[in-house]
This record gives C-alpha cells, structure tokens and sequence, in this order.
C-alpha cells in the first residue's frame, strides 16, 4: 500500500519492459534475480501478479516448453525466445514475475495464448536473462540496442534443398541482401544458408534474428554460411538496428 515516486530509466516496446528507479529511506524488500538458462522442462514454477485486478495472486505450474516464438501475425516481437508455464496467467499478471523453487525470478509474465481472452494453460514469460541485458542497455543509455545484418531470410523448400544440396542442413536461408548493409559489405549472397553466428548454432530464421539482435553493435563477429555446399566464414560488423 506504500507509493513512491519514480522516474523512467529506459523502455523498450520490441522487449515489452521498461525500467523505472526511485530511492526511499524506507525499508524495501528487494526480489533475487535467477538465472533463466538453468530452466528445464517441467521444473516447477510460481507466477505472481494481479490477474483481473486481483492484487498480489500466485499460481503454481511447470515450465512446459522453452524457447518459444510467437506466431506470425500476432502483434508480439520475435526479438527474444519465451518460456511457456502452464501456471494460470489472465490480464492483469503482465509484469508480474515467474520465480522458481528458490524464490529467485527467472521470468516476467507478459503474454497468454487464448481463444477467449482467459487461462487455459499457455502462459509465457520473458527470460530474465533477457531482461538483464534489457536493464543493462537502459542503464547505460535509456533505451535497448540491436544489432542489424541486412538481410531477409526464409526456410527452405524440399525441392530447392535437394537442388542445393542442402538436404542434411539446417539454418536460415538467405532470400536477398539490402544494398550497402552489414550483410552487403560482408559478402553474404542470396542463397547462402546460415548456420552459426560465432558460437551459436542457427537452426532457422526466428533464431537467426535473435543471434544478430544480441550482438554488439560494430564489433567483428563470424559468421557462418553454406555456399556450393562448402562451409564458408564471412566476418560481420553489424550496425544498429532503427
């Protein structure tokens, strides 16, 4: 029942958070934040939040998928992978957190799947992995930074694998470059599959965009792609992405 005053640190509407800071002499008990890549499958969970205007409810579920991407068309940004819970999530638990047996938060609840606007067990939560990266930009310079490489990218086809030999591979295939973009300048060509960025194994388009969004901005990064069926690396500086 407390309230303080506060100013806006940063906001981001691709990532769906904002980050507000206000100081007090009072005493304010501080939430511990986790570590959402420790997450597995069927771990058990609490959501928190007001769902309906219902202050302060908790309900109890598991972690039923990891890395979940929104569908096409639904107004919801690919930007970062959700965890999906089956602990009730209704309006209202948005913002709310998503803690874990340890009472550390590994998620904030932000998204439900419903044909009629009510819990039915497809809750998701942003990483709070994600989120730290979230804050870190907000801190630094009020608002998230993305990487952007230039390029539209698409699955591809049984027919068109098979002419490019690409049967046995997986990635994000390249359907065109923009003009004097990272991607351009770098040497990336239509039709090239991308299979890893740096470290990180690049399985489709969804996860190619998250790959490319979390690097910093400028900094040389290999990236790798099928071309006349031969591993090729290509070093990429990315730009920010508007």
């Amino acid at each position: 029942g407390r309230t303080f005053n506060a100013e806006l640190v940063g906001h981001d509407e691709l990532m769906d958070l904002a980050l507000v800071s206000f100081q007090t002499t009072e005493d304010v008990p501080l939430a511990r934040l986790g570590n959402s890549g420790n997450l597995e499958v069927g771990d058990w969970v609490f959501a928190v939040g007001n769902p309906l205007g219902f202050e302060s409810t908790v309900t109890a579920g598991i972690v039923s998928a990891k890395a979940r991407n929104p569908e096409p068309g639904s107004g919801i940004s690919g930007i970062t992978s959700f965890i999906q819970t089956d602990a009730a999530i209704n309006q209202g638990n948005s913002g709310g957190a998503l803690v874990n047996m340890d009472g550390e938060v590994v998620g904030i609840n932000t998204w439900i799947a419903s044909r009629n606007g009510g819990s039915i067990g497809l809750g998701f939560a942003i990483p709070v992995n994600d989120a730290k990266r979230a804050i870190r930009d907000f801190i630094e310079s009020g608002s998230v930074t993305y990487s952007w490489l230039g390029v539209q990218t698409g699955s591809v086809g049984v027919d068109l694998a098979a002419d490019m030999g690409l049967t046995d591979r997986v990635g994000a295939f390249v359907l065109g470059v923009y003009e004097d973009s990272p991607a351009g300048r770098a040497g990336v060509r239509a039709g090239d599959l991308i299979v890893r960025v740096a470290d990180t194994e690049i399985r489709d388009s969804n996860a190619l965009v998250k790959a490319i969004a979390n690097l910093d901005v400028g900094k040389p990064t290999t990236l790798t792609v099928v071309r006349d069926g031969r591993d090729t690396d290509l070093t990429i500086r990315t730009e920010r992405r508007s």
